[in-house]
């Protein structure tokens, strides 16, 4: 008796996992013929699959720009930050931008006329060894920065570029909903 543990859920009624799933697996395969065959439709009785979807705020990224060095990669960067907001299923991600739109200054009327609720602008530059990504996440509605953050990032020949990079996208995730993002999970 070493190797075998038995344990019994109880689902209301009596019945025990085990026989629950028994009884859907043959009713299933057909396991009461007679009243499916017999009864058509239920008058009055409709069924229907109502499926309703989540708000999704919209969240424009701006192209990334680059110094000392960060230029090289600040498009590597930001595909993989679009990429992990865009799986994280909180988002409508709106990241391709004409680059008229970007500035110097974020004009925040422009954005809201064209339906993001956020905006995360970004510059990498080059320190030492490897790069600084350095977030700024808008908040289109009221007209003001929500975040600022500063990242480090190995350089792009290193393993831990990607995961670097997945931790700042975690990270935009957390300034918005108060929670981490799961793109840094293994």
């Amino acid at each position: 008796m070493c190797c075998s543990i038995k344990t019994k859920w109880v689902l209301g009624y009596g019945l025990s996992i085990r026989n629950f799933f028994a009884a859907i697996f043959v009713t299933a395969l057909g396991g009461t013929p007679g009243v499916a065959q017999q009864l058509d439709s239920i008058p009055g009785v409709t069924l229907g699959l109502l499926y309703e979807a989540e708000f999704q705020p919209a969240l424009a990224i701006q192209p990334f720009s680059g110094r000392l060095g960060g230029e090289a990669i600040a498009s590597e960067v930001q595909q993989i930050v679009a990429r992990d907001l865009r799986y994280s299923d909180r988002f409508e991600v709106i990241d391709s931008l004409p680059r008229a739109l970007v500035g110097d200054a974020v004009d925040y009327q422009l954005w809201d006329q064209l339906g993001a609720v956020w905006l995360l602008s970004a510059v990498l530059e080059g320190a030492g060894e490897g790069f600084v990504l350095i977030l700024e996440l808008h908040d289109i509605v009221y007209g003001e920065i929500h975040s600022r953050g500063r990242f480090p990032v190995p350089d792009d020949l290193s393993k831990d570029f990607r995961m670097a990079v997945h931790l700042a996208s975690d990270a935009i995730i957390e300034w918005i909903y108060e929670e981490a993002g799961m793109a840094a999970s293994r």
